[in-house]
């Protein structure tokens, strides 16, 4: 489904797809920048959806696209807090807590510091689970049976 100048399909689902992998990059290579990976994961994540809800559009039983916006609103915050909220869509009930684990850490740094071999065990652990959601985001392109 293409809408003229509408935000989520001025991409295609493969490269909303690539997007997210990209932000994956980014966040691995700044995993000692709390913040900046932290946000590189949300926004994997986010895209992610995007790419299964451009995937899902496609979907004779979809919903059109004012009711996706509405659903599942416009920025990747939103896609995740509804997603964590319960509402899966296409996605496997795992997606549910994967997406509240991808909102959960606080941007800003823990009172204490880790340091040695745990130190960004936090941010490690969220860049896996990042990547785990996103592959089930890129799973429901490639099984039309998951859209």
């Amino acid at each position: 489904m293409i809408v003229a100048d509408h935000w989520l399909w001025r991409l295609g689902a493969t490269q909303w797809a690539a997007a997210a992998r990209a932000e994956l990059d980014a966040a691995h290579r700044h995993v000692a920048q709390r913040r900046t990976a932290i946000a590189h994961c949300r926004r994997a994540a986010g895209m992610a959806m995007n790419a299964m809800l451009v995937a899902w559009s496609e979907h004779p039983d979809a919903p059109g696209a004012a009711a996706l916006e509405i659903r599942w609103g416009r920025s990747y915050v939103e896609h995740l807090a509804r997603l964590a909220a319960g509402d899966r869509g296409p996605l496997g009930v795992e997606a549910v807590a994967l997406a509240a684990a991808i909102l959960a850490p606080a941007m800003s740094a823990p009172p204490l510091v880790t340091l040695g071999a745990r130190a960004h065990a936090d941010v490690t652990t969220l860049l896996e689970i990042t990547t785990r959601f996103v592959g089930q985001c890129v799973a429901t392109l490639v099984e039309p049976s998951a859209v």
